[in-house]
C-alpha cells in the first residue's frame, strides 16, 4: 500500500495509468485520491504527458506489428501444409 502511495505522488507517473486511477477513485467516490491524482496530473506539462503517451504508443504499436508478423508466418504455413 505504501508503493501505491509514493507511486501516485511520483512526477514520472504513467500517465494512462494515472488516469486509470483518477476514474477508479471517481468510481469509488474517493474524493481525496481523486483530488491528489487530479492536482498530480496537471502539475505536467501537456507535453510531458503528450512525449510519454508517444513512446507509449510505439512500444504498442511495435507490439502489434511483431504480432501481426507472427500471424502472417502461421497463415502461411498453415496455406503450405494444406496444399497437395
Amino acid at each position: 500500500m505504501v508503493d501505491s502511495h509514493i507511486s501516485s505522488h511520483t512526477p514520472t507517473h504513467d500517465p494512462s495509468t494515472q488516469l486509470q486511477e483518477l476514474s477508479e477513485a471517481l468510481d469509488a467516490g474517493n474524493i481525496n485520491k481523486a483530488t491528489r491524482l487530479r492536482n498530480s496530473f496537471t502539475k505536467q506539462s501537456l507535453s510531458t504527458y503528450a512525449t510519454k503517451l508517444q513512446a507509449e504508443f510505439h512500444i504498442l504499436d511495435e507490439r502489434l506489428r511483431k504480432l501481426e508478423k507472427r500471424f502472417m508466418k502461421a497463415e502461411s504455413a498453415i496455406k503450405n501444409t494444406s496444399q497437395p
